[in-house]
Parts: structure tokens; sequence; C-alpha cells
């Protein structure tokens, strides 16, 4: 987090060697006194054809040559002040090096240049180094001095730099940074830690270098949350990235509680970037928070098209697809609303209508109601009302209790074999959710999940015609389901590994089943290569497996594959099935366009032509 302090109190400063520095710099000799030139009539510029190290016994020519520039080795020189130059650069360079492998008292006695070859300078120049490397010199002791949270042991414990190793400036300056870290989550943001020496001696008995490295903190006070300051929200409220901040003024400061509120912020969807929270002193001693959003467009059509190909040569195939609206944070109040359509089949559709809203009475419960009406095919008509309230229990977790009715009519079946009852049911359930994914649309990492149970009492009024004494005049409805996927890099961040699972099962009590109680599964969304809907079951059990080959952060190509367990029991009207264990393989792809993002993908079931291959277009589009 970046932090700015107000009353006259400095940013934290960056670790700095300036004492050490100093000290080394006092005891090296600029080789310009020893300069002899060999060619100072030149008229043409030659380059530099080699470079000689003489008196390095601890490193290697080839680690001296690897630091200097390229850029140095190949310069050419034309006169005295380009060969100044070009030595310059490269005494800084080994020194550098030098003093990065604990050699700090090395130093370029003299240098010479002269020509490659004797009495022709077309060949280029030779560039001699001669080296004084001195001792080396290790870390001795680490003092650290003020602090009074925590005890010396307590923060060098949390060190890389230790007794016995080298000393590495940007390895010291990572574990300030890391100490200031350890300060900032107990409440101290403002701490500072700084260098008061660095002393080096020699162990005459040991023969080697010895360095006492001393370190001050300033802790500061304990700092207390005070005004929060949201900027570059155009659109939503203040008070809706507020409550999801859930941070109290007067509260004391924690670091972990600031980064989980910028990710709830993040996790709303409304932004297209939330900034680190920026810490300034106020006038009071409290500490006021900044944070800068940037609006992302928050509403979206997403369509999807496929085709699904003729089972036999007296049927023609069929176009199935959806179109999905959703409205998301309706005049900037965080306020949800989606509509559905879908064609599944050539004559089954849905349309569904959804509305959430967020923190029902100022307390981080959500409200979500919908309505939803399906004609499946030419068996029945269902309609559907449904209500939830779900619970934050943390940040990734959520409980939710639901409510819903659902009305099943079905068709005019005078003409056709008994499938449905005429039926109203009214089921409650409890579910659980989880979502730690770190992106909604090309996850590289995290899991989603919903594992829920339900039961329903289903009400039975008619067909008449199929009504007698020993029909139930209402069923128990008993459902599980689960639904989860995990994200994960194999071997690099540009290789996404994916797994889903999704099961489901429902069991009656004093009755059998009815078509409009079956799960129907098959096609893109869930086991991709059959049509859409094909399979029946009163049970089943499917993973998705994928390997995404990462392009962009939303871009990708992907092979995938499916397989799973079906049972069908016995219903109304048929008896038990067969188990089924339907399998697919494919491949897709998922690009980021001006059009929006782009999907496609191809299905094939196990043991079917590619003919009978399941094509599958989807566009997603912001506005």
């Amino acid at each position: 987090m970046r932090r700015k302090v107000f009353s006259g109190i400095g940013e934290r400063k960056r670790v700095r060697f300036d004492s050490m520095v100093s000290m080394m710099s006092a005891t090296r000799t600029i080789s310009a006194f020893l300069l002899l030139i060999i060619c100072s009539s030149l008229t043409r510029a030659f380059p530099i054809a080699k470079i000689l190290f003489h008196g390095n016994v601890h490193l290697t020519n080839s680690q001296l040559l690897d630091a200097i520039s390229e850029n140095t080795l190949k310069r050419s020189v034309s006169n005295t002040s380009e060969e100044l130059l070009v030595v310059e650069q490269a005494k800084q360079a080994i020194e550098k090096t030098y003093a990065s492998a604990g050699y700090l008292y090395a130093r370029i006695d003299s240098f010479h240049i002269g020509l490659a070859v004797p009495a022709d300078s077309t060949q280029g120049f030779q560039l001699d180094f001669f080296i004084f490397e001195g001792v080396q010199y290790h870390v001795s002791s680490i003092a650290i001095r003020g602090s009074v949270l925590f005890t010396e042991h307590d923060l060098t414990i949390k060190m890389t730099t230790v007794p016995g190793e080298i000393l590495k400036e940007t390895i010291l300056q990572d574990d300030i940074s890391k100490l200031l870290a350890l300060y900032e989550q107990y409440g101290y943001p403002l701490a500072k830690i700084t260098i008061d020496a660095i002393i080096p001696r020699y162990d005459t008995t040991a023969n080697k270098g010895l360095l006492d490295i001393h370190l001050r903190v300033v802790e500061g006070p304990r700092a207390k949350i005070g005004k929060i300051v949201i900027l570059g929200n155009e659109t939503t409220n203040e008070n809706v990235i507020t409550r999801e901040l859930a941070l109290k003024s007067g509260a004391y400061y924690n670091a972990d509680e600031l980064t989980a509120a910028r990710e709830r912020v993040e996790r709303l969807g409304f932004f297209e970037s939330v900034s680190e929270p920026e810490l300034y002193l106020d006038h009071d001693s409290s500490v006021l928070i900044m944070l800068r959003v940037k609006e992302a467009s928050t509403s979206a059509i997403d369509g999807v098209l496929g085709y699904n190909p003729p089972a036999n040569a007296t049927e023609s195939g069929y176009l199935s697809g959806l179109v999905d609206l959703s409205l998301r944070d309706i005049s900037g109040t965080g306020r949800n609303a989606t509509l559905h359509y879908d064609r599944t089949t050539a004559s089954t559709q849905t349309i569904e209508v959804t509305y959430l809203e967020p923190w029902l009475f100022g307390y981080p419960v959500n409200l979500n109601g919908g309505f939803s009406q399906r004609q499946q095919d030419s068996t029945f008509t269902e309609t559907s009302a449904s209500g939830n309230l779900s619970l934050a229990l943390t940040q990734d977790i959520r409980i939710i209790g639901t409510l819903s009715y659902d009305r099943v009519i079905p068709s005019n079946q005078d003409s056709m074999a008994f499938s449905v009852y005429d039926s109203r049911t009214i089921t409650t359930g409890l579910s659980a959710s989880i979502d730690t994914r770190d992106n909604s649309i090309a996850p590289r990492s995290g899991v989603v999940g919903l594992l829920g149970a339900s039961y329903g009492r289903k009400a039975i009024y008619g067909p008449a015609q199929y009504i007698d004494s020993s029909t139930p005049s209402s069923i128990g409805l008993s459902t599980v389901s689960l639904d989860a996927s995990g994200y994960h890099t194999l071997f690099s961040s540009k290789i996404v590994g994916v797994i889903g699972l999704h099961a489901r099962s429902i069991t009656p009590t004093g009755g059998l089943l009815d078509g409009s109680d079956l799960f129907r599964v098959g096609g893109i969304f869930t086991i991709r290569g059959y049509s859409e809907e094909i399979l029946l079951a009163s049970r089943y059990a499917y993973a998705n497996l994928e390997l995404r080959f990462m392009m962009s952060q939303l871009s990708y190509f992907n092979l995938l594959f499916d397989g799973g367990y079906l049972v069908k029991d016995s219903t109304v009207s048929s008896p038990a099935e067969q188990p089924q264990y339907p399998m697919s393989y494919g491949m897709g792809a998922q690009l980021e366009s001006p059009l929006g993002i782009i999907a496609v993908s191809i299905g094939l079931a196990r043991g079917v032509p590619i003919t009978q291959a399941i094509f599958a277009f989807g566009l997603v589009k912001q506005f």
C-alpha cells in the first residue's frame, strides 16, 4: 500500500548504503592518473576487441565480462575522452560485481589500452585491467534498536540477511520491507526503519572481513481508522463501496482487514480496477484511507448459439442457444437484474427473470427473487417462482436459504402417453457457496462451488383420467446437489488445469417420480459433445476436465474431456433403465475482441462419427 503522511512526517526512506559507499569510495583511486595511452592520434573509430583481467582470483574472467554491459563491449573508440568513458563504465561494473560478492574494497589499480594486434589498428583495441580484490566481507551481527512491540530476535528471524552471509543491498531492502509489513499487520502502518550504520572490521585471527549492521526502528503511534475517501466512482454510490469495505471509523488499523476489504470491493465486479489503499496521517493522528476506483461497464449481453446435427437421415439438424441480458449496479445502487431466454431444442424453450437486492436493511444479507416459465417440447409447461436469502459468513463463503413454488401443467395428453402429473410443489432448501477465484471470466487459481440440499412437497391434481384410488395425493422430493470447479496453473502461468465436478440426486417418498422431476443432461454447459438435454436421469455425477493454454489475461485455447455416470430410476410412465456412462472430448477457445469476449467450441461424444460433432459459438458484450 502506498503511504503518504501529513504534518511534516516524511515518507519512508529508501534503504541506502550511503555510509558504506562513502567508506569504499575513500579507499579507491581513480585510474585516470595511471592512464597509458598508446594511440592518442587516432582519426578513425575502432572497437574494443578484447578485455583482459589481471589479479582476479575469486571471480573468473567470464563473470567480470558478464558484468560489463554489451553496449560498453561493442563501443568503438577514436579519442582519449571515449577511451576514458569506456574505462569508467567497465570499472563501475567490475567494482559493483565485486561488492555484491562481498569484496567491498576491491579496486582497479590500473588499466592499459593497446592494439589487439601490434601495428594493426583495424583489428581493434585490447583493454587490460589490473585488479586488487582484497578480502571478502560477511555479515557478523545485526542490531535493531528502538523496537518496543517486538524483540530484536522477533525481527531478525524474519530477515533473510543473517550473520555469516554476504551482504546484498537488494536483500537487505527486502528484509526491511518485510519488517515494515509486520508492523503494518499489527496496526503500525507509519513505522519507519532506517540504517544507522554498517561498520566494517577486519578479523586478523580468521583473516576475513566482518560487517556489523545497525538498524533503528521508529514505531510511531498505533493507528486508528479515520476518514475513508473514495475517488473515481462516477456511477456507483459511495455507500455501496463503503458498506462493502466494512471498515469502522475509530477502529484500530489492521493490514489484513484492509487487504480483505479491498478484495471485497474488487469482487463486486463494478470496477475495472481498485487501487491499493493509500494511507495518510490526519491532523487528529488517525489514518485517512483513500481508495481509488475506475468504473467498468457493468451491463452485459451474453449469447450462445449451437448447432445440433441430425441423429439420422430422416431428421434435420437444428439450432439451440440462449441470450442473457445482465444489468448490474442499477443506477449505482448495487442492485442487479437479469433476463434469460434459451431454446434448448426445436420445441423446448425457457424464459427467466431474476432480481437481486443487496444488503437488505443495511445488513450483509442479499435477497434474490426470480420467475421462470419453461415449455418442455409437447409434454408440459412449468412455471416457477423462487426467492432466496444469502448471508456472507466470510469473504468467500455464503449460506443460502431458498423457497420456491413450481406449477406443472401437462399438455393435452389424449394423443400421447401419460408422463407428468398436473402438480404444485413447494420446496425449501439450504446451501453453501464458496468462491475464491482470482478472475470470474478466465480464472487461473481458486475454486467456486455450491453444495445444497432441499425438500419439496408435491401435490397432485391430475390429469383426472390418470388419477385413481392408488394415486398418491402428494409426494415428497428430496434433492442433493453439488457443483464445484477448481483452477490451478500447471508447470507455468500460461497453462491452467480446470476440473469441474457436478452431481445431483432426487429421491421420492410416497410415490414415483414423473417426467418433470428428472434432470436433463447434455450440451455445452454440462457434458459437451451431446445434444442439449438429451440425457434424462434421477441421479448423475460427471466431471469436466480442461487444459487451457493462456494467450492473454482473458484469452485461451483449451482441450476438453467430459465423462460421467447417469441413472434413471422408475417413473410413473417408464421402468428403471440401465446406468449410462457418457463420455466426450473436444477443443475450444476464448478470445478478447473489440466486439467482446468470443467463445467457440466443438465437442464429440464417444462412439459417434465426426459429422455428429456439436458446434457452439458464444459472445459476451459489456456496455
